[in-house]
């Protein structure tokens, strides 16, 4: 019976159902296939060179990148959030040093238009930062 493979969905009576057996063939075809390996921006993926350095390079660049888009287009508190996550997530790369470098900017347009409170909370976060390196 078609019921007998179908499961409300987290409980709920809403009218959304979990398909059990198609989640079990997609599951199984998964378990069988391989996934294709990513091939990085700037070069194809040879046999044998290890991705994982160079892919976390472009995602960080591209992290920093969208903060620097946010910042420009006024969004100010979207791109802090992605400065903070570069500073303190991914500490020692050169994409978290230009990222404590843009907040280092930005505390510096608080402290001259007269958001001093704000601009010490990145000071004192900053140095918070920089003591734990």
């Amino acid at each position: 019976m078609a019921s007998d493979t179908k499961d409300k969905a987290a409980g709920q009576d809403d009218g959304l159902y979990i398909d059990v057996e198609l989640v079990n063939r997609v599951s199984d075809t998964a378990e069988t296939t391989e996934p294709p390996q990513p091939a990085t921006d700037t070069e194809q993926a040879s046999p044998g060179k290890t991705q994982g350095p160079d892919l976390s390079r472009i995602l960080l660049d591209r992290m920093l990148r969208m903060a620097h888009d946010y910042r420009q287009n006024g969004k100010v508190g979207q791109a802090s959030d992605l400065y903070w996550q570069l500073v303190e997530e991914h500490s020692g790369t050169p994409q978290a040093v230009e990222a404590a470098e843009s907040l280092l900017k930005l505390a510096e347009f608080y402290e001259n238009n007269d958001c001093q409170h704000t601009a010490l909370g990145i000071y004192e976060r900053l140095c918070g930062q920089q003591c734990e390196l």
